[in-house]
Order: structure tokens, then C-alpha cells, then sequence
């Protein structure tokens, strides 16, 4: 269980690092080519978002469905780039990403749906829920209130920016600490049952 829980935390940890590298190229997406930025941090947010759903599964059923999670990655960056290459479209594009990231997270949340036993796990399965729900809802919610022009030269300023690193940061630093109860508490059992057996 030990050896389980320390592999699935480097692969939830891998997850953040990756995030906080697509956040931080984000807002500093002036300071380089748009596109070029664009494709990074898109590919970033995609590798964050595999990588936390094999971690959380790791965690709770041993083993990620990597087949799954690589193919959504897969048809994910491929609407990306039909988007943005071929059929160039703003929205149509950040839609896609939402949505295929939704789809990523959504996968690894129902590996993981009945291996919750303890409250701490069904708080964080209520987290990774919201954050699977968000990257479908929040987007459309802009969509529907946000009448300003929406492209890749105005997205630094758009309520879409604002709404995305609004939301997907309140939830990770809330699945984070929600996360760092269930490993604590997961550590102290261990060591009362060791103490035991001991």
C-alpha cells in the first residue's frame, strides 16, 4: 500500500508541476509567439490532466487506464489542432480543449468511483467530480454572458482567461489539500497498524 501510495503521489505531483508550467506560459503568453504558445500550453494542460487522472487512479485501484486516458489525450489535441490549423476558430477550439480535458478527467474519476470508502475519499471524489463538471459548465456559461470579441490576440484579456485560471486554481489548491488529508491520514493508519503487528 505504501509503496502504491508514494508511486501514485509522484504521478498526482508530476500533474501540479505541469499545471503550474502551462499556468505560468499562460501569463506570460505576451512575451512570445501566440501560436507557439498556444500549442504549448494546451499540450501542457493535456499532459496535467493525464497525469493527475493516472495518479488518482494509481491511487485508489493500483493501476491507471492508460489506454483510455492516452486515446482521449490523443483525439483532445487533435481537435486542438483542427481548430487551429484548419479550421481556425477561437471558440470552437477552446471548447475542444475544455471539453477533451473534461473528458480525461472523467475517465479516470469513474476508474475510480466505487473505491471510496472512507469520507476524506468521498471528499475527493466530490472535487475531482466538480473539477470534471467545470471544464464542461464554465465555458459554456462565458459562451452565453460574454458577447466581447473572443481571439487568440484578446485571450490574455478575456473573461474566458479569467474564468479558466479563476476556477481550474481554486479547485486544484482545493483537491490538493483535500488530497493531503487522505495521504496524512492513509500514513497514520499504516503506521498504527504496523505498531500493531509489530
Amino acid at each position: 500500500a505504501v509503496k502504491r501510495d508514494m508511486k501514485a503521489a509522484a504521478w498526482i505531483s508530476a500533474s501540479y508541476a505541469f499545471g503550474a508550467a502551462a499556468f505560468l506560459i499562460d501569463f506570460l503568453r505576451d512575451s512570445f509567439s501566440l501560436i507557439f504558445v498556444s500549442v504549448v500550453t494546451n499540450v501542457l494542460y493535456t499532459i496535467t490532466v493525464v497525469t493527475f487522472s493516472a495518479g488518482m487512479a494509481m491511487r485508489y485501484r493500483e493501476h491507471a487506464p492508460w489506454t483510455a486516458l492516452l486515446l482521449a489525450a490523443a483525439v483532445n489535441l487533435s481537435a486542438y489542432a483542427l481548430f487551429l490549423f484548419v479550421h481556425d476558430d477561437m471558440w470552437m477550439r477552446a471548447f475542444a480543449v475544455n471539453l477533451g480535458n473534461g473528458l480525461i478527467l472523467t475517465i479516470g474519476l469513474f476508474a475510480i468511483r466505487s473505491h471510496m470508502y472512507r469520507a476524506i475519499d468521498k471528499a475527493v471524489f466530490g472535487v475531482y467530480a466538480l473539477m470534471c463538471v467545470q471544464f464542461v459548465v464554465r465555458p459554456v456559461i462565458v459562451f452565453l454572458l460574454d458577447d466581447t470579441p473572443f481571439t487568440i490576440e484578446t485571450y490574455n484579456d478575456s473573461v474566458f482567461f479569467i474564468a479558466f485560471h479563476l476556477a481550474v486554481g481554486v479547485i486544484a489548491v482545493t483537491m490538493a489539500m483535500t488530497l493531503f488529508v487522505s495521504f496524512s491520514m492513509q500514513i497514520i493508519e499504516d503506521l498504527g497498524e504496523r505498531s500493531i503487528t509489530d
